[in-house]
């Protein structure tokens, strides 16, 4: 069912489940040719722009593109832009190969591990951008805001569930006071 819940969650969180992730290519048949990180450390799309801006077919595979070529994929007309950028690619196409074996997901991590939902929830967690928050002290703001800043970024404000875990209160009293239990 092409509307379903499902298959919109899926849809809308396929973007970010490739930005975590590269493809070791085996046989290409579940690796996306454009929107798939599997040849280079970008998509083919965000490399090659003003080709995918021609291009007729989005949701090829790289096994059907290696086997039928890029051709029948784009307008008939191309662009000098598209036209250097076909060139391009076909260059970088000529040295790949279609294994007999799956392709394999890997993390886009430094490790380079196989793909996880742990893994893959923090490299979403740590994705976040780093705060200097050094910087907070060079803010002119008054100082008790600074130093509130201060232990809210360092996990150290006296929330109840913050005392519950240094056993300071009860479980009973460590909710929200908006919360009910």
């Amino acid at each position: 069912m092409p509307d379903s819940y499902l298959s919109r969650l899926v849809q809308e969180e396929l973007p970010r489940y490739r930005s975590l992730t590269t493809v070791l290519l085996g046989d290409g048949a579940s690796t996306s040719f454009w929107h798939d990180r599997w040849l280079l450390n970008t998509t083919v799309a965000e490399t090659f722009p003003a080709l995918f801006s021609h291009c007729i077919h989005h949701e090829n595979n790289v096994r059907s593109v290696l086997q039928s070529g890029l051709r029948p994929l784009l307008q008939p007309r191309l662009t000098r832009a598209a036209r250097e950028e076909l060139l391009m690619l076909t260059d970088c196409l000529a040295s790949v190969a279609i294994l007999d074996r799956p392709d394999v997901r890997l993390l886009d991590t430094g490790k380079r591990e196989p793909f996880t939902s742990s893994g893959a929830y923090f490299g979403l967690c740590n994705s976040t951008p780093a705060i200097d928050m050094a910087q907070i002290w060079t803010i002119k703001l008054p100082t008790k805001i600074k130093f509130f800043a201060w232990l809210l970024f360092h996990d150290r404000l006296s929330t109840r569930a913050h005392l519950f875990h240094r056993n300071i209160k009860p479980l009973e009293e460590s909710w929200c006071a908006r919360c009910t239990p």
